[in-house]
C-alpha cells in the first residue's frame, strides 16, 4: 500500500501514515475532478468554457494561458505521482503514535543490564558487612603469645583423691536425698487418708439419701486406692544402703499398709453401691465388721495412733554408726551376761 498523500510504502490496513501521519481513512481528491476554469487577464473575470473573447472587457483570450484551477489540479497530479522525497527521514516523534510508543519503550538490555548491576553492589555490601575482610584467612600463626609462666607445673590439690572425707561426703549427699524422700512420703500418706476418710462419708451420705449418684465416688475411689498403691511401690524403692533413715522407711510402709487394707474394703464398699446395690447393711458390711467401740474403722484407727509419732526426724550417718556399735557393745554385755550366769549354774550344780 501506498500513502496518497506522501508516497511512502506501508503496511496495508494501517489508518495513519507512519510517515507523513495523514489521515487514510478520508477520500482523497481527485484531479480529474476538478472543473478547468480559466479568467481573462486583463480583468480577471470567469471566462465561459469555448469563448475567445472575454465577455466583460472584450480582450481575447490566450490558448496557452494556465487558469489557476487548472494549475492547482496539475500540481496535485503531480504531487502524486513523483516520490515523496519527505519519506525518506523519519519522522517526527508523536506522543499518540502507536509506533512512537514502542520505541520509547526501554530495551530488555537496558533492564538486564541493571539489575544485574543492582544485584551485584547489594551482594557486595551484604558479603562486605556480615564478613570482614581477612587478608590472612588460611594462615596457621597464633596471633597472641602463649601464656607459659605455668608450663610444667602440676598444679594444686587440696586433699588426695583416695581420703576418707569424699566417701563421707557422698554418704552425707545420699542420707540428705533419702530423708526428703522419706519426709515427702509420710507426707503423701497423711493427704491420703484424708481422702479415704473424705470418700466414706460420701459413700454413707450417698446411702441415705434418696437419689444417689455412685458413679463420681466410686471413680474418686478407684484414683485414690491407685495412688496409694504407687506410693507404696515408690517408698519400697527408696535405697537402704547406708541404713541411716531404715527404721522411718519401714514406719511409713506400716502406714501405708493400713492405709491399703481401709482402701479395699472401701473400694469393694463403693462397687456394692454403684452395681445396684440398695442394702446399706450389705454395703457397709466390710467397713463395720472392722469398725471399733470408738466408731472408727481399725486401720484408720492404727493409722491416727502411729503417724505422728512416727514422723521422720533427720540425722546425721553418724548416728546410725553409733547405733550400729551401741548394738554390738549390748550383744558383747549380754553374751557376757550370759556366760556369767551359765558359769554360776554350773557351780549351783556343783
Amino acid at each position: 500500500m501506498i500513502c496518497p498523500y506522501c508516497g511512502t510504502h506501508i503496511a496495508d490496513g494501517l489508518t495513519i501514515c507512519p510517515a507523513c501521519h495523514a489521515d487514510l481513512t478520508k477520500a482523497v481528491p481527485d484531479a480529474s475532478a476538478i472543473q478547468t476554469e480559466r479568467y481573462c487577464k486583463s480583468c480577471g473575470a470567469l471566462i465561459p468554457e469555448g469563448a475567445t473573447v472575454c465577455p466583460n472587457c472584450g480582450m481575447p483570450v490566450e490558448e496557452e494561458a494556465i487558469q489557476p484551477a487548472e494549475k492547482a489540479a496539475v500540481q496535485l497530479q503531480q504531487q502524486q505521482e513523483k516520490p515523496h522525497l519527505a519519506s525518506a527521514i523519519p519522522a517526527a516523534s508523536d506522543p499518540y503514535s502507536a509506533t512512537t510508543a514502542n520505541e520509547r519503550m526501554p530495551r530488555r538490555r537496558v533492564f538486564l543490564v541493571s539489575f544485574i548491576a543492582a544485584l551485584i553492589v547489594v551482594g557486595g555490601a551484604v558479603l562486605l558487612i556480615t564478613q570482614p575482610w581477612n587478608p590472612d584467612p588460611y594462615s596457621l600463626k597464633a596471633t597472641e603469645a602463649a601464656d607459659t609462666s605455668m608450663a610444667g607445673f602440676p598444679g594444686e590439690r587440696s586433699k588426695l583423691a583416695s581420703q576418707d572425707s569424699d566417701i563421707n561426703d557422698a554418704t552425707k549427699n545420699g542420707d540428705q536425698q533419702i530423708f526428703e524422700e522419706v519426709n515427702n512420703y509420710y507426707a503423701d500418706l497423711g493427704d491420703l487418708k484424708d481422702k479415704l476418710y473424705s470418700s466414706e462419708q460420701s459413700l454413707r451420705d450417698a446411702l441415705d439419701s434418696r437419689n444417689p449418684d455412685y458413679t463420681q465416688g466410686y471413680q474418686t475411689a478407684q484414683q485414690d486406692a491407685n495412688d496409694l498403691s504407687n506410693l507404696i511401690n515408690k517408698i519400697q524403692d527408696i535405697d537402704t544402703s547406708t541404713g541411716t533413715y531404715n527404721d522411718d522407711i519401714n514406719n511409713i510402709t506400716t502406714l501405708g499398709n493400713w492405709l491399703r487394707n481401709w482402701s479395699d474394703e472401701l473400694m469393694n464398699a463403693w462397687a456394692k453401691a454403684n452395681g445396684g446395690d440398695t442394702d446399706k447393711d450389705d454395703v457397709l458390711f466390710g467397713l463395720d465388721s472392722a469398725k471399733r467401740d470408738d466408731g472408727k474403722n481399725s486401720y484408720q484407727a492404727l493409722f491416727e495412733q502411729n503417724y505422728d509419732s512416727w514422723k521422720p526426724q533427720e540425722k546425721d550417718s553418724s548416728d546410725s554408726d553409733s547405733g550400729d556399735s551401741n548394738d554390738s557393745d549390748s550383744n558383747n554385755s549380754s553374751d557376757s551376761g550370759n556366760s556369767d550366769s551359765a558359769g554360776s549354774d554350773a557351780n549351783n550344780s556343783n
